[in-house]
């Protein structure tokens, strides 16, 4: 095991607390070796931090955890996925909504001039469609995420190559894509509900399942809002550089994992009223 591991673990203790160890037990044998077990901890000990200071994953290390490191993303989403559907239990409801993350330049995956329905603008955007899953007590959790990729990414090899995006990944319109993650969460979660675009496919699903489906979020958006805000605030969804296209996933999981915990041990916390700047920034 390399010094910097040590290093890390040094400073995991004194930064983080030890509930925050005993949670990331629940995910850490999907890191098949101990470097970027002890990398993905610090990471999310830096995605909790407030204020952001930087913290103990050298840019090296943070950069091979998000690309080229030996974990599996989808396993540790999954893993969200089930402990969110063990806090709520039956009759919670599933909402698939979308956030526009503002880039600079044009090499980040699946950026481009386009519409966020989140802000209601146009910008450089990279767009993320989201799975959240809320209890009847106001509680929200990400359980699923996905990017959109416009087809100025997919058509030109380069544009593939330069963001690391698999070559055979096939196109996928937003309808699509949350049609993947209501197929995916159905079976370990029962919602009494889900919100989602009116879809033949997903209609045809929610049917099959004897689920009730609505395009209109309602009360969910108020939910969905408070989530992004206290995700990007609490969780650091919007705090990465990365940009490469599994990258993205990663940060996403992680950032996740991060607000899972914040739900899941600390509900009082997540829950407390965001600071005066953070309301005025969101």
């Amino acid at each position: 095991m390399s010094g910097t591991v040590h290093a890390f673990a040094a400073d995991d203790r004194r930064r983080c607390s030890s509930g925050l160890r005993k949670f990331f037990r629940s995910v850490e044998d999907v890191f098949v070796r101990e470097e970027p077990r002890e990398q993905a901890f610090a990471y999310l000990c830096e995605l909790l931090s407030h204020p952001y200071a930087g913290g103990p994953v050298s840019t090296d290390g943070r950069n091979r955890l998000l690309t080229t490191a030996r974990w599996d993303e989808d396993r540790v989403r999954d893993r969200i996925r089930d402990m969110a559907a063990s806090q709520v239990g039956n009759g919670g409801t599933l909402l698939v909504t979308e956030q526009g993350f503002l880039k600079k330049g044009s090499n980040s995956a699946g950026v481009e001039r386009q519409f966020c329905a989140a802000s209601g603008r146009s910008g450089n955007y990279q767009i993320g469609l989201f799975l959240l899953w809320a209890d009847q007590y106001g509680t929200v959790t990400a359980i699923d995420r996905e990017l959109l990729l416009p087809p100025s990414w997919l058509v030109s090899p380069a544009r593939r190559r330069s963001g690391g995006i698999p070559p055979d990944l096939p196109p996928a319109t937003r309808d699509r894509l949350a049609e993947g993650m209501i197929a995916r969460a159905l079976g370990p979660v029962a919602p009494a509900r889900v919100v989602a675009p009116p879809t033949p496919r997903v209609t045809a699903l929610l049917a099959g399942h004897g689920i009730p489906h609505t395009a209109t979020a309602g009360a969910e958006a108020d939910g969905a809002a408070r989530f992004f805000r206290a995700a990007r605030h609490r969780a650091g969804l919007d705090r990465y550089s990365a940009r490469q296209w599994r990258a993205w996933y990663r940060h996403m999981t992680l950032s996740m994992l991060a607000h899972a915990y914040l739900t899941t041990t600390r509900p009082a916390t997540a829950a407390r009223p965001l600071p005066a700047t953070a309301r005025a920034a969101a």
